[in-house]
């Protein structure tokens, strides 16, 4: 994954743009700079995200064993809360997350952000959480279908792991999600959880 991170340096009235990991730092002709900085508009790709959008109560499970050898399968229920963001561009979602309960309840509180990249021509995104993680996405959208698999290094217990989100959203009354971990050549479900809307007090 090539983040593009871009830096404005002003020399002598010329403005030169700041190069990324994997690309060859080149200076670029002034009109095309500006035509790279113009604002976007949503378009179908973005759109086609809109299901995500508002609050939903989440219900589901973690399969036994998903996560751990001695693992029992787990209940859980959250809430999930999405907002446009950045001009509408991006989804933002707010996201909690319990399985159990009481004193052994384990509860996952963190922020995806997820977009279509406009200049790299694919769905990205960012995951941030409580346990101090950031994981970058990348993926496709297909009938309806959002896949997004782990393209940054991280570890899990100091393991190295990468791991695949699944947004089902055929019908966005009831959207479909799973959670699976890469097990050499084959995907693992360690969640299996439904995104209902969340009813207004009232």
């Amino acid at each position: 994954m090539s983040v593009r991170m871009i830096g404005l340096v002003s020399v002598s009235g010329v403005l030169l743009l700041a190069a990324t990991a994997g690309r060859a730092w080149m200076p670029v002709p002034f009109p095309q700079l500006e035509q790279e900085l113009q604002s976007v508009n949503p378009g179908p790709e973005t759109r086609a995200l809109a299901p995500l959008i508002g609050a939903f109560n989440i219900v589901g499970s973690i399969p036994a064993r998903a996560l751990a050898e001695d693992q029992p399968e787990m209940r859980s229920r959250g809430s999930h809360l999405c907002r446009w963001a950045v001009g509408g561009l991006f989804v933002q979602c707010d996201i909690s997350d319990t399985a159990r309960s009481g004193k052994t309840a384990l509860t996952w509180t963190g922020r995806v952000t997820i977009g279509w990249d406009y200049q790299e021509k694919t769905y990205r995104a960012v995951a941030v959480d409580r346990q101090g993680t950031v994981g970058m996405l990348e993926g496709a959208m297909r009938d309806k279908v959002l896949s997004l698999a782990l393209v940054s290094s991280n570890t899990m217990a100091g393991k190295p792991f990468k791991y695949r989100l699944t947004f089902d959203m055929k019908d966005p009354k009831e959207i479909q999600f799973t959670s699976e971990v890469q097990q050499g050549e084959k995907w693992v479900k360690t969640e299996i959880k439904k995104l209902t809307p969340a009813q207004k007090p009232g």
